[in-house]
């Protein structure tokens, strides 16, 4: 009797978050992806360092050929370049300063997935410091060197890092990025961003981590992009 009381709350305990857990619709009915990280897609579109377009065409292409069609990618590295273990050539190199080359490279990968109908989950930012993460923009907001995982270790740069849902004028910044990044028109497709199919299921603004904007909830963790033909706006989770 005793087992069976704790099998029923437990079901009762599933049902309950089933009920309030977040879904990520890209359509109106059940939708299944195969998915890939696929984080390097930006700077490999572009035509700077690291960029090599055929490369591009035959990964998609292989990929395709295996049912693969849900990408991970990095919409591009933060800070200036010369980090140990930072993704280089970065994106935004101080705020609101980009690296036009990645942004192209990001256009042209999107309508390259659009012509094989293919998605990508778009990230923005994260706790890790290969991408820039919070300690970079902890760095900008507090104008200041931020400790690295290879100075002070993974332990001591986490802790570090946590100083990031406590710091307003850093999410601020990373909020006027979401911004600049969500009001781009793809120079190829001549589409929004947050208007084609292809930011569609996804997490466009955060990784791995969940927590709310301090100042603006709407630009948190887990933002649907809607395809274009849709007129609802956009959700968050």
């Amino acid at each position: 009797m005793k087992r069976l009381f704790y099998i029923l709350l437990g079901v009762l305990m599933l049902l309950s978050s089933c009920k309030e857990a977040p879904e990520y619709a890209r359509f109106a009915d059940d939708t299944y992806y195969v998915g890939t990280n696929f984080w390097y897609g930006a700077i490999l579109a572009s035509q700077g360092q690291g960029g090599d377009r055929q490369r591009l065409s035959r990964e998609l292409d292989q990929l395709q050929a295996i049912g693969v069609n849900n990408l991970r990618v990095l919409v591009g590295s933060d800070g200036l370049p010369g980090v140990m273990a930072k993704v280089e050539p970065t994106l935004q190199l101080e705020p609101g300063v980009y690296n036009d080359t990645i942004l192209d490279g990001l256009d042209y990968l999107m309508a390259e997935l659009e012509k094989r109908h293919m998605y990508a989950v778009l990230f923005l930012n994260n706790s890790w410091e290969w991408s820039g993460g919070y300690s970079q923009y902890l760095s900008w907001a507090k104008n200041t060197h931020w400790p690295t995982p290879q100075e002070v270790g993974y332990p001591a740069y986490m802790a570090s890092c946590a100083e990031w849902s406590r710091c307003a004028e850093a999410q601020a910044l990373f909020e006027d990025h979401v911004r600049f990044i969500v009001s781009r028109t793809n120079r190829y497709t001549v589409v929004l961003i947050p208007k084609t199919p292809l930011s569609s299921p996804g997490r466009l603004v955060m990784n791995l981590a969940r927590f709310r904007m301090r100042s603006n909830p709407s630009l948190r963790s887990g933002s649907i992009i809607r395809p274009s033909s849709s007129a609802a706006s956009t959700p968050t989770i």
